[in-house]
């Protein structure tokens, strides 16, 4: 459909300080890119976890971020072959003013394979 072709972004999540847990908020942004997913069967989706500098485990937490995002996608009927988690680590240019800013999860639509 000619509404899929236009998909080049998705909503990104946050996420509170050391925690990989989705709140009430980032579950709302989910449910958005959940209607455009179950629409657009050739969408697949790269997940992707960060950190900001501050947080422990940087590496360790943005993966459980990205497979936090990943799980409710599959929880609510998306096919874990249209999805790819990558934990990305500290994101470049964090700081602790910007914190909140990197930590998050960004879905990356992608065509499917």
């Amino acid at each position: 459909t000619d509404v899929c072709a236009d998909v080049t972004e998705l909503n990104s999540v946050y996420f509170p300080t050391n925690s990989s847990t989705l709140t009430a908020e980032a579950r709302a942004a989910l449910q958005e890119n959940l209607e455009i997913l179950r629409e657009c069967p050739n969408i697949c989706v790269r997940v992707e976890g960060w950190a900001s500098p501050t947080e422990r485990n940087a590496q360790q937490l943005s993966a459980d971020r990205a497979r936090a995002v990943a799980q409710f996608y599959q929880d609510n009927g998306i096919a874990a072959s249209r999805l790819t988690t990558v934990g990305m680590g500290v994101c470049p240019g964090g700081t602790k003013e910007g914190a909140a800013q990197c930590q998050r999860a960004d879905s990356i639509p992608m065509p499917c394979p």
